[in-house]
C-alpha cells in the first residue's frame, strides 16, 4: 500500500539524516488498545489460514503466499530505503511468536486439506473429521500465543528499549512458546506420539 511505502521512505530518510528512526510511533497511553487491536488482527489472519483447509487448502495456500509476498516486498523496500534496521528492531520482540503461529496454523489448515484429497483407506468424512479435530487444537493454542505476540507488538516493540533487549525478549518468548508446544506434544510416557496428524 502507498501509505506503507511512504512510511518506509520517511523512516529511511530519518535514518540517513539522524542515524536512527523508530519504525512506528505509538503514544504510551494508546499502546494497550493497540495491543488488543493487533492481537485480534493476527488471530483473524491465523484462523483464516486454518479454516482455509476446508476448501482443499486453497485458501490456506493463498493466505500464506500473500502474506509471504507482502513481507518479502516490505523487506526489500526497507533494504532499498535504508529502513531495514528500524524494521528489524521493531519485529525483534514479537516476530518469533507471531510468524511461528501463522505457519503452524497454515500447516494445520493444509493437514485438513490433505485429508480431503488423501483420506486413506477409510471414509473421507472420517479422515477430515479426525484431521480437523487435531488441527483445531493447534489453531486454538496458537491463538492464545497470538495474544502474547499482540502484547509484545503493542507494548515492547514500539518502546524505547535497546534493540538487544527487544531481541532478547523475542528469543525468550519464542523459546517459551516452542518449549510449551514440544512438551505438550508428548504423551504421558515422555515419548513423541506415534499417531500421525491425519490418516495415511
Amino acid at each position: 500500500p502507498s501509505i506503507a511505502m511512504e512510511r518506509i521512505e520517511d523512516v529511511g530518510t530519518a535514518v540517513r539524516e539522524s542515524g536512527s528512526s523508530p519504525w512506528v510511533e505509538i503514544p504510551p497511553l494508546e499502546r494497550p488498545l493497540e495491543s488488543y487491536r493487533l492481537a485480534m488482527n493476527n488471530i483473524r489472519v491465523t484462523l483464516l489460514a486454518f479454516v482455509g483447509g476446508a476448501v482443499l487448502g486453497l485458501l490456506t495456500l493463498h493466505m500464506l503466499a500473500v502474506n509471504g509476498i507482502y513481507l518479502g516486498l516490505i523487506t526489500a523496500f526497507c533494504i532499498r530505503e535504508d529502513a531495514i534496521i528500524p524494521l528489524g528492531t521493531f519485529v525483534a520482540a514479537h516476530g518469533f511468536v507471531e510468524l511461528s503461529v501463522v505457519v503452524l496454523a497454515g500447516g494445520a489448515g493444509l493437514a485438513v486439506g490433505r485429508a480431503w484429497l488423501q483420506p486413506g483407506d477409510g471414509p473421507r468424512l472420517v479422515a477430515v473429521t479426525r484431521a480437523a479435530r487435531q488441527a483445531v487444537t493447534v489453531a486454538l493454542g496458537g491463538a492464545g500465543w497470538l495474544l502474547v505476540a499482540g502484547l509484545l507488538e503493542g507494548l515492547v516493540s514500539p518502546s524505547n528499549l535497546m534493540p538487544w533487549v527487544k531481541l532478547l525478549v523475542g528469543v525468550v518468548a519464542g523459546t517459551a512458546m516452542w518449549t510449551f508446544l514440544v512438551m505438550t506434544g508428548r504423551d504421558r510416557r515422555g515419548q513423541s506420539s506415534p499417531r500421525p496428524l491425519i490418516a495415511r
